[in-house]
């Protein structure tokens, strides 16, 4: 028996146990004093048509088919003086003229109201025996337990039935994702709880399914990425084989070969990097050093590349003391500011700001060059994309490298266009406390 199974069970159990209180709390608490009452009413209204009408006991008789009521006659002083059913209270209200609700020493029901009939005092009485009146209360009970039991039952059914068919829909669809089908459709037709855990659960399916589809993506461009240089080495080799070539085509072959390789171990070393990034694998190295300083040594190392293209720069940085992994914060630096010149024309700007408001330091790279379409800002940060609108020789690793090395620092990165280019925005905060 499963614990949906045993729950169900249980909640049946306790429907049973409630009703069977609703039941007994009405027969035994709320019955008595309402039938007392009934009874009181009842007989009071007689005494008083009687009394009205100047009733005779024959016509009294006649009377009592009107109210239904039994057990009813007339009395006299002396016959209700000497009856052993009453106390000498009661018997004392009698005597001065007073109604009897209710007899302490007697176990039944006793209600006597004086009359005056043609100017003679008499007393209507009233008595329910007490076995007639249990044998009313236990009719009363199995009548209202049966009622509260079958509501009760129906409630439960229904409830069960209204938890029951969504979590074994839940179920199946589970047992599809397990196959790998992520297909999952879902109309409001259950209550609001029911509602928000289909579409968590839809929402968990569209994750799972364009997970499965970038994994397939991944898989298929990290094997198109390093066919290309193998299938270039491949081919060169075989060229180089030719018995009749010049020495200078050789060596012409010979550095396309050590320039594809040089390209499959950059590729290579990337992968890993991003994978152990991805999966937290590499723990963070901190150390306080010098933000500003880093990067003009980042600067200064790429200079052949930005005075090859006559590229000037306009640095706005001073002194910034931060806690962070000093060598994957090198290379987040180095993949931006590569990039920007790569994609800067020849004698243009680049400006660099760095900036703190006290808690954390705003780093901002612009670039004068064609800028990414606005639908591939975010694009371009997956593995292996690359813009439509640039040229580029890269892998298309460098950008979600450098984003999940700034998520990994609890910071942000961001890509927007502006009038002139491409605006790089990176955020750090002065302490890290990224766990490793």
């Amino acid at each position: 028996m499963n614990k949906l199974t045993t729950r169900l069970l249980l909640n049946f159990i306790i429907t049973l146990a409630i009703s069977l209180c609703i039941a007994m709390f009405i027969t035994f608490q709320v019955m008595p004093s309402h039938i007392a009452k009934q009874i009181r009413n009842n007989v009071q209204k007689i005494a008083q048509s009687v009394e009205e009408q100047q009733l005779s006991e024959d016509a009294f008789q006649n009377e009592l088919f009107q109210f239904s009521l039994t057990n009813i006659s007339y009395q006299s002083m002396e016959t209700l003086q000497n009856s052993p059913l009453l106390s000498n209270v009661s018997k004392k209200k009698i005597r001065e003229g007073q109604a009897v609700e209710g007899d302490d020493t007697s176990k039944d029901l006793v209600y006597i109201y004086p009359i005056e009939i043609h100017s003679d005092t008499k007393y209507l009485q009233f008595i329910l025996k007490q076995t007639i009146f249990k044998n009313m209360l236990k009719s009363a009970f199995i009548l209202l337990s049966t009622i509260t039991l079958i509501v009760g039952i129906g409630l439960n059914i229904f409830t069960s039935i209204q938890i029951v068919r969504p979590i074994r829909k839940l179920t199946e669809y589970t047992a599809q994702f397990a196959k790998g089908n992520f297909t999952f459709k879902h109309t409001k037709n259950y209550s609001n709880e029911f509602d928000q855990l289909y579409e968590s659960f839809g929402t968990m399916s569209n994750d799972l399914e364009k997970m499965l589809q970038s994994q397939k993506d991944f898989v298929s461009n990290i094997s198109h990425e390093f066919q290309t240089p193998l299938t270039s080495i491949k081919g060169f080799t075989k060229a180089l084989q030719q018995k009749e070539m010049s020495r200078e085509k050789q060596l012409y072959y010979l550095r396309i070969i050590e320039h594809e390789s040089v390209r499959l171990s950059q590729l290579s070393r990337n992968v890993l990097k991003l994978s152990s990034l991805q999966n937290g694998t590499q723990p963070l190295e901190k150390r306080t050093f010098d933000l500003a300083e880093q990067l003009r040594q980042v600067i200064i190392s790429l200079e052949p590349h930005w005075a090859t293209k006559a590229i000037e720069f306009d640095v706005q940085i001073e002194r910034s003391i931060i806690e962070a992994d000093e060598l994957l914060l090198y290379q987040v630096w180095y993949n931006l500011i590569n990039n920007a010149i790569h994609f800067t024309p020849k004698n243009c700007k680049l400006g660099l700001t760095l900036r703190s408001d006290g808690e954390h330091y705003t780093i901002q790279l612009e670039d004068e060059g064609p800028g990414i379409e606005q639908l591939e800002l975010d694009r371009v940060k997956e593995p292996f994309y690359k813009a439509k609108n640039q040229k580029s020789t890269g892998n298309g690793l460098g950008l979600s490298i450098v984003e999940n090395i700034v998520r990994k620092h609890h910071g942000t990165f961001q890509l927007e266009n502006y009038e002139r280019g491409l605006r790089v925005t990176v955020i750090l905060p002065h302490k890290n406390e990224a766990t490793n």
